[in-house]
Order: C-alpha cells, then structure tokens, then sequence
C-alpha cells in the first residue's frame, strides 16, 4: 500500500500507463457548482504554476521569494502563496475569503488530526512523482482543464443571458 494515495493532493498516478491523473482532496465537501467551480479554478492555478515554475523558472523567482520566507503571519504566507499562483485580486479574495471564515476551526489546532495530516504530506514522495513525471503529461493535464473551465464558463454566459 502507498500512503502518499490518502495524503491530500495524490500524484501516484500522474504519468501512469493506466490512469494519468492527479486527485486533490483538499476541498471543502459542497453541492453549490459555484464553490465547486472555484475548487476546480484553484487546482488549475496550481497546475498552470508548477508548469509555469518549470518552464520558466526565472519568471518566477520573486514570487518564489516571497512564498518561501518563513517569518512570517499565516496571513502573509497565505498572501504569497496566493500572489504565487493567482494574478488577479478579485480571484485571490476568493480564497482568502474562505480561509479567514474556517481559520480558526479547532480542526486545525495542535491536534492529533493535524499531527497525522503532517506526517502524510511529505515533500519527498511528491518530488519523486514530479521528477518522474514528464513536462508534456502535466501540460496536457493542465490544458484539459483549462479548456473545460473555459467552455463551462461559456455556457453559463449563455445562461445567464
């Protein structure tokens, strides 16, 4: 059994001859299509980033700069994570919206929960699968997300008029 296939992002299959996907289980659990739109949007930020970090490292670097200083408030690191993989203002207060409105839920106290999340999501089983994982499969992954959030945002548009 591979642990890293219940931590909360699962690369194992990223890459497979059988599956070729990623499962992100981060999200907060809902039925309203615009929270699940918006889970969709930030998934594919994080995609479109890690290709981005990897074809154009440079262009990266001070955003990288900012995410990876470590004295700093939750907030600030929030910020910069969110500065990292999202341009727009509007989208990224979105998020920090959601995370100030669950921040301080007890789930994510010093718990035994939290303690055993940690201990999930190590660093190394990730870097294994990334650097495995060829450039073009992510790419096209990220690609076949980007053209169904577009056409979902084209159908609501005509929706809405």
């Amino acid at each position: 059994m591979d642990p890293s296939r219940y931590a909360s992002i699962n690369l194992t299959n990223l890459g497979g001859k059988k599956k070729n996907t990623i499962e992100f289980r981060l999200s907060n659990g809902t039925i309203d299509p615009k929270v699940i739109k918006e889970n969709v949007f930030l998934y594919a930020s994080i995609i479109d980033t890690a290709v981005k970090m990897t074809k154009e490292p440079e262009k990266m670097q001070e955003a990288l700069k900012n995410f990876y200083k470590r004295d700093v408030t939750e907030e600030e690191k929030l910020d910069a994570f969110l500065g990292l993989i999202m341009e727009e203002t509007a989208d990224r207060q979105v998020y920090k919206d959601r995370w100030q409105s669950v921040k301080d839920d007890p789930v994510f106290s010093n718990s035994e929960a939290s303690r055993k999340f940690a201990k999930t999501f190590q660093r190394e089983d990730y870097k294994k699968v990334a650097d495995k994982t060829p450039l073009s499969k992510a790419k096209d992954t990220f690609n076949r997300i980007k053209d169904k959030l577009t056409s979902r945002k084209k159908e609501d548009l005509a929706l809405e008029q």
